[in-house]
């Protein structure tokens, strides 16, 4: 498995580049915005530990860029955002987690795992790769989603939701499954939220009429179903 650090402090770098490589892991380490998203475009890593820092092309429009031609899974981490509506700025640009300097590595590395883990899982995953209908049209495995013939763009954690529902299509899948695929590490009051506000998200993207969903259904005090309407 490959990673790439982009961060511009050179004693991040001398901690994480060592612990890595010792669990397993090539990494590829960049000082700088030029070098990380040539890494990224050439060398096809497994995940991207994505400072924000970072001088000239800050972590976010770093992420905005990767997202234009890549899903590769993207672990942000700051010394100073520690707002949650930080942290839900990164998830929007389509970063898959967030971690808050300094590093707990045993976190740290969970968190690696955890992302390798759900990415190799969706790419694996080619149970029930298309759904169609007179409003919806979702390719799972080529990443496309058309909404009344026009294409929309999702997230990397929308695709994800999204993935797992429709897998589990005409099946209720609980919300605690959810978290454990999701977002297996934070509180549960937060991870129950992230939840809501992603089908939030999807349902006003895909639904004719979000406030009465009639795809994403949710099963209150248990989980929330895709409904095939075919």
């Amino acid at each position: 498995m490959r990673i790439v650090v982009i961060d511009d402090d050179p004693d991040v770098h001398r901690v994480v580049v060592p612990f890595l490589t010792a669990e397993g892991y090539e990494v590829l380490s960049a000082l700088n915005w030029q070098t990380g998203l040539l890494y990224v475009r050439e060398q096809s890593p497994d995940l991207i530990v994505l400072d924000i820092l970072i001088p000239e092309m800050d972590g976010w429009e770093i992420c905005r860029q990767i997202r234009t031609f890549s899903r590769v899974p993207i672990l942000m981490v700051s010394a100073i955002a520690r707002e949650s509506e930080d942290e839900i700025r990164g998830l929007e640009l389509g970063a898959s987690s967030y971690l808050v300097k300094p590093i707990d590595l045993a976190v740290f590395l969970a968190r690696i795992k955890a992302l390798i883990r759900l990415s190799t899982s969706a790419a694996d995953q080619d149970s029930h790769p298309v759904y169609v209908d007179d409003h919806l049209m979702l390719n799972l495995t080529r990443e496309e989603y058309f909404v009344k013939g026009e294409r929309i763009s999702l997230t990397y954690l929308e695709q994800s939701l999204l993935s797992l529902l429709v897998r589990n299509i005409d099946q209720t899948v609980p919300t605690e499954e959810i978290i454990e695929e999701l977002w297996p590490d934070g509180t549960h009051d937060e991870n129950v939220q992230y939840v809501r506000i992603y089908i939030r998200r999807l349902r006003k993207l895909l639904e004719p009429d979000p406030g009465s969903p009639r795809y994403i259904i949710n099963y209150h005090g248990f989980g929330y179903r895709f409904c095939s309407r075919i």
